[in-house]
């Protein structure tokens, strides 16, 4: 009775495990906020059966540029530091492309700090 049970277990933990090892490419795509995200996870869902695909689409993750979190001088939002218009109070920003755009380091802590510091 229980050896039907403990192997689906099984088969639930290596599909799960498969999965989160196949979508690696996109996973660090997506914590490296890549430019080419959207990109990454299209070729590693067709194609990353494949090894080929596979390791493409993991160069893809490594490769590129990547987005850098500003802070509008106006409304505080957090946004692209290369941004020229602010998409949430749509103020324009330094000619240059950003040069008003408060960029730090401790804008990413602060983005997911702020929800906790309104309670």
């Amino acid at each position: 009775m229980f050896g039907d049970f403990w192997s689906f277990i099984q088969t639930l933990v290596l599909i799960l495990v498969s999965c989160f090892i196949y979508f690696i490419p996109y996973m660090v795509a997506s914590y490296r906020r890549s430019r080419n995200t959207l990109w990454v996870f299209i070729i590693n869902l067709f194609f990353g059966w494949s090894l080929i695909g596979w390791v493409a689409a993991l160069i893809m993750a490594f490769m590129g540029d990547t987005y850098q979190i500003g802070q509008c001088p106006y409304c505080m939002s957090y946004i692209n530091s290369k941004a020229r218009k602010c998409p949430f109070c749509c103020e324009w920003l330094d000619a240059e492309g950003g040069g008003n755009v408060k960029n730090n380091a401790a804008a990413e802590d602060t983005a997911k700090a702020a929800p906790e510091a309104e309670r």
